[in-house]
Order: C-alpha cells, then structure tokens, then sequence
C-alpha cells in the first residue's frame, strides 16, 4: 500500500460537530474502512503534550514510520480500499498530519457552535459527576465503549497501553484525562492556552472556545490545502438533504455512490441551547463565538432566542 496516504481521509471539526455518526454512516460503504479516534497512535511517540497541537516540528523519523505502519496495518486488516480516521484532536495536528500522509484527505464537518457546545457541556459534566460520586461503573462503563469502538485487539491494547504510560494507573485518571488535563476533569481538545482559558472562565465558555478555535484551526489549514484533497459540509446539510451530500462526499473520496447509507437518519431537533443555558451564559457564549457563527452564516444567538421566544 502507498505510504503517502493516498486513499486515506480524515475527517476534522470540533468535537460534538456530527463527525462520529458521519464516519460510521459512511463505513457502512463496502469500500471504507473507519479507523475510530486512534490518538494513541498519533501521539504514541510525544505523549500527551501541554495541548493538542502538534506541527512538523513534533515530527520525528520514527514516528512517521510508526504511523504509517500502523495505519498500513490497520488499512489492511479491514479488507477494504479507502480508510476513513476521525480524532476531534486532528483540527490541530493537520501540519503533522500532512507531513506523514501527504496525499490524504481532508473532510471538514461544520456544525452550529451552539449546538455543539451544549454537547461539549454535557459530557463534561457527565465525566466531572463520574468523579465526584466515585461512579466506577461508570468509569469502566466509559473505557468499555472507547475500546469497544476498536475493531482489532492490536488497536485496543496500543490504547490501554498509551493510556496507563502517559496518566498512570489510578482508575480515576485514565479515561477521564484527569492527568492530561493537569488534575482537572476535563474533555475534548486542549486549544494552545487552553489552560489559563479554563481558569478565566466558566465551563460553558471554555467549550465554547473549545469549539472556536477548533474550527478555527481546521479553516486556516485549508487555506494551504490543495483543493483536490480539502472538503467542507455542513451537519446542517448532512440532515436535511442526506443522499446528495452523502453523494458529494463519496465522489471527493474516490467511492461509488451507494443508496441507504443514511437510512437511520433523524430529523433535526429544535434548538436546545436557549433552555439549556442561562440568560447570562448565553450571552458569554455569544460574545466568545458569535463573530465565528456570523463568518459562517449561522444566525446570531440573539436572533435564534428571539425566535425561539426566550
């Protein structure tokens, strides 16, 4: 198989963007292949980090060889001719990316910060009762479906392993990133800053910036991406009109169109976010993504509550 990742695309976005159910409605495609948030791999030789961003300079000979070996290994195993990857972490690793797959794909899934940041919200809070009720069920609950999602033992071992190398072996820490996020509970990318960003403001805020600056990330890469190997759609779009974006999206990765992919497909829900937050959050969370949302013709938050009567 070609070591320059041709066949291979990577879908980036902020986490929470639809990128889970985009990829496993596509590895329902008899020629793709989804390798699920493989991290260990990406990071097997730098560890953690003080955040997520990794560029050239992070890049060393060994660890191209590991990460084409690997992704190589995997791509083989599945028995099939194009391979799909997502890690909410890649929107700030696309330099490194490029530099070890030079003629991958991009797929950018875009979502309504909004949206995404409830969702961001939710399973932060989830992960910090998890810890505050000392809820080991549904600790191993959590690393159960991570593991789950891998479907070869090589995939879940280099995991397990990366995990109890970089946070050690207290239960608590290991899937809740509680080492990785400097004795916080914590979720989702670690934007450079990150950490004096959590310490200035409230949870709902900093997943808000989680969000800003992982689409951020993603569009100022590809503006040095050839336009043959970038892509942007919308969840939007992916949900009201499924088979011509699906049909979009198979023709950029080099597949033939292949009817039902999204047969389990549910409508768009109404907005929850005006009922989710406070009047006061908000209006924190317009004034830290509204500027974004407008570049990227979202309606204002103030128009949208103002439509949904709050």
């Amino acid at each position: 198989m070609p070591e320059d990742g041709t066949g291979y695309v990577f879908i980036v976005g902020s986490p929470r963007s639809g990128t889970t159910y985009l990829a496993e409605v596509l590895a329902r495609h008899p020629d793709i292949a989804f390798l699920y948030e493989p991290y260990f791999l990406w990071e097997f030789h730098s560890g953690n980090g003080s955040d997520d961003r990794r560029t050239v300079a992070d890049l060393t000979g060994r660890a191209r060889s590991y990460i084409r070996r690997e992704f190589a290994l995997f791509h083989a195993k599945s028995g099939r001719r194009l391979l799909l990857e997502k890690t909410p972490e890649n929107a700030f690793k696309i330099p490194l990316m490029r530099a070890v797959f030079p003629a991958a794909k991009f797929l950018h899934l875009v979502r309504d910060g909004r949206d995404c940041v409830i969702s961001i919200n939710r399973e932060w809070r989830r992960r910090s009762r998890i810890v505050r009720d000392r809820d080991f069920q549904g600790f191993w609950k959590s690393a159960a479906a991570m593991l789950g999602r891998q479907p070869f033992w090589r995939n879940r071992l280099q995991a397990i392993w990366f995990e109890l190398s970089n946070v050690g072996m207290p239960p608590t820490t290991v899937p809740l990133n509680k080492a990785k996020w400097k004795g916080n509970v914590g979720w989702g990318p670690r934007f450079p800053g990150w950490e004096g960003a959590l310490a200035a403001h409230s949870v709902p805020v900093f997943n808000a910036l989680q969000w800003k600056h992982s689409v951020e990330s993603v569009l100022a890469e590809f503006e040095l991406i050839p336009t043959n190997q970038c892509m942007e759609i919308r969840y939007e779009a992916l949900l009201s009109t499924p088979d011509p974006t699906l049909e979009a999206i198979l023709s950029f990765m080099g597949a033939p169109v292949q009817a039902g992919l999204a047969h389990d497909l549910q409508p768009a829900k109404h907005p929850e976010w005006p009922s989710h937050f406070t009047a006061e959050q908000i209006a924190e969370i317009h004034m830290t993504i509204g500027p974004l949302l407008t570049s990227l013709g979202y309606p204002t938050i103030a128009s949208e509550a103002h439509r949904a009567g709050t």
